[in-house]
């Protein structure tokens, strides 16, 4: 099956939110989020990548992915984090992640591990990544 990347319109935000959904990712927050999908053929979304833009930085949100995505695929979406940095002249992006192989996966990516006291006030301000600080196992990392 063949697979495309784009940028989401608004017109797709209903079906990202029920991508989402059916995979139990919170969907609080979408209204001021954009997007990256992947898509089938046929048009469906397999995949989605979200970012909530923060002054000058990005936090990466809402990695979601279709069981029929392969590894590879998987790292092109997560590649496409950086066409959203481009697009949106961002001097850093966030992730966090909570399993150790997808930490792994970033740092191959280009992102760098960090503490959460290192995260920058602003990000802060996120209600976003304030739920995430206090969840346990989450790790941090930026780009």
């Amino acid at each position: 099956m063949y697979y495309s990347l784009r940028f989401a319109e608004r017109e797709d935000l209903k079906t990202i939110q029920q991508f989402a959904d059916q995979a139990g990712v919170s969907t609080e927050g979408f209204d001021n989020s954009h997007f990256i999908i992947m898509e089938t053929d046929h048009g469906e979304i397999a995949g989605c990548l979200g970012m909530e833009v923060i002054n000058q930085d990005g936090l990466l949100r809402s990695c979601v992915v279709s069981s029929n995505l392969n590894q590879g695929h998987i790292i092109s979406l997560l590649k496409s984090a950086d066409l959203l940095m481009e697009q949106f002249r961002l001097k850093n992006i966030y992730f966090a992640v909570n399993k150790n192989s997808v930490a792994e996966l970033l740092e191959i990516l280009g992102f760098k591990r960090i503490q959460a006291d290192e995260l920058p006030s602003h990000m802060l301000a996120s209600n976003l990544m304030n739920q995430l600080v206090s969840v346990p196992n989450v790790e941090f990392m930026v780009k």
